[in-house]
């Protein structure tokens, strides 16, 4: 039986900065450069001067223009997804729609879900295990899910102190964040998705 491992979207495997912040830089003239990563993961802080009013506005739009549709893929996401799909039972469980709960439309969010399945079909990436879930600690407890690849630290860090082993991709906006730190003895960063593989490898030889 193969091993069941949490794989997250945005940050991991979809270029989320580059997507809505284009259309940031499009839109409002936002001078974000898009081939460096902010260092906060929350993209109100990402340190242009448009209000948070403005960017939550921007965002059902982005939307609506199909922004997840078309998202980017990061390089060699698409040959990395079907090497873990060959070897792990991969749930594919993005916070998309619970992230922006609280101010989304229900037409907002059933285009968020849309074009979430039609970005994964885009890229031959299959989707019938595809969840929106905000609480990945707690679909991971539900659903016997030993192993995350995630790139959100908080995430990650609530998910190792709950005994989940959690695989962190390295980006610029999760080498800390509010005093949170890396260095939990069930957190292994990776830099590259043949470290998530190699990772992998060692955490389930013998399961």
């Amino acid at each position: 039986m193969k091993v069941k491992v949490l794989l997250d979207i945005d940050g991991v495997i979809a270029d989320f900065y580059s997507g809505f912040g284009g259309h940031l830089n499009k839109k409002l003239n936002a001078g974000l450069n898009l081939n460096k990563g902010p260092t906060n993961y929350s993209l109100h802080e990402w340190g242009h001067n448009i209000s948070r009013e403005v960017i939550d506005k921007e965002i059902p739009k982005w939307v609506l223009d199909g922004g997840y549709a078309n998202m980017p893929i990061f390089p060699k996401a698409k040959e990395f997804v079907y090497k873990l799909m060959d070897k792990y039972d991969v749930h594919i469980v993005t916070a998309r729609v619970g992230d922006f709960l609280c101010y989304l439309s229900g037409g907002v969010k059933d285009t968020i879900k849309r074009d979430t399945f039609k970005w994964l079909k885009k890229h031959g990436i299959p989707s019938d295990k595809l969840f929106f879930e905000h609480d990945k600690v707690n679909f991971c407890q539900k659903n016997r899910v030993p192993i995350v690849i995630e790139d959100k630290l908080p995430t990650v860090i609530d998910g190792a102190d709950e005994g989940i082993r959690c695989i962190l991709m390295d980006r610029s906006w999760n080498q800390e964040q509010d005093g949170l730190k890396r260095d939990h003895f069930n957190i292994f960063v990776a830099y590259t998705y043949d470290d998530i593989l190699q990772i992998l490898e060692e955490l389930t030889s013998g399961s």
